[in-house]
């Protein structure tokens, strides 16, 4: 069951059973005391595990006085001119320990990104309106649970033409594998997720394919900063962001409902232009 949404003013949040959370994804220009003692309030009626928030640094304070705990943080997300905080707050004690996240190799500060040459028979391009039922089916077969109804191909054409830029490779006309850009456009930001790929094709780099498009585009566009959401126990999403230049941000413990589980999730990010060069570094 998808879980719901909820507007507070500008803030948008989603919440419900499916990720057992609140999740207030935009702010707008709203302050934290006129938004979150209505979710935490929501929160306690629905007896959810969590309440998770990205918001401006400029607000994290007052979360912070409140109990909640800054899990990663994003340089530069509004505009690159301030970070965004990722704030939670576990209401159930268990919420807060993860017992499923492994201990990741440890990636060199030099490791080099690599992206694999397509072959004859492929083809990458954006997705268009019929390409739907397709992506969704897709998604289907490599997600069995997903925090957002991404099985669903009219979820799929909304979005696409909101905020969702989605990218997909063929190969002799068959969707293979396929990635969105969900665009901040207040921010000018934009979070690089859904990476599936079919399991016949995969290790053949067509992650690494995507994410290279996707950047190439999403940065015409003007947007300045990308980020990603990963699942901590995937060593290979993890590794692919890592070498592709983005810096990791922080865990998100107990996080996200994918794959029919609540699981952990590592935040990784990269700026577009070099306003900010933050250190790269392991984890």
């Amino acid at each position: 069951m998808a879980d719901d949404m909820l507007q507070i003013g500008q803030a948008v949040a989603q919440h419900g059973t499916s990720n057992d959370r609140v999740y207030v994804m935009r702010m707008g220009d709203e302050l934290p005391e006129r938004v979150f003692p209505e979710i935490e309030q929501l929160a306690r009626q629905k007896n959810y595990g969590k309440i998770f928030a990205k918001v401006p640094a400029s607000a994290a304070g007052w979360l912070l006085d409140r109990g909640y705990v800054e899990e990663a943080r994003i340089p530069g997300y509004f505009m690159r001119q301030e970070d965004a905080c990722l704030m939670s707050r576990f209401l159930k004690p268990d919420r807060a320990v993860s017992n499923k996240l492994p201990e990741l190799p440890r990636l060199r500060s030099n490791a080099p990104g690599s992206v694999a040459a397509m072959s004859k028979t492929t083809v990458i391009r954006p997705a268009h309106p019929d390409d739907v039922n397709a992506m969704a089916a897709l998604f289907s077969r490599v997600f069995p649970s997903y925090p957002f109804p991404i099985h669903q191909p009219e979820y799929l054409l909304n979005t696409m033409r909101d905020n969702v830029r989605y990218f997909l490779i063929e190969d002799n006309g068959q969707l293979v594998a396929l990635s969105s850009g969900e665009i901040d456009k207040q921010a000018k930001a934009v979070e690089m997720t859904d990476f599936a790929t079919l399991p016949s094709y995969r290790a053949k780099g067509l992650a690494g394919q995507l994410l290279s498009v996707m950047e190439k585009q999403l940065s015409a566009d003007g947007l300045l900063t990308a980020y990603t959401i990963a699942r901590a126990v995937s060593a290979g999403i993890n590794r692919l962001f890592f070498s592709a230049g983005y810096t990791f941000g922080g865990t998100l413990v107990n996080n996200t409902q994918i794959s029919g589980g609540i699981e952990s999730m590592r935040v990784w990010h990269k700026p577009f232009i070099k306003t900010l060069d933050p250190v790269r570094k392991g984890f």
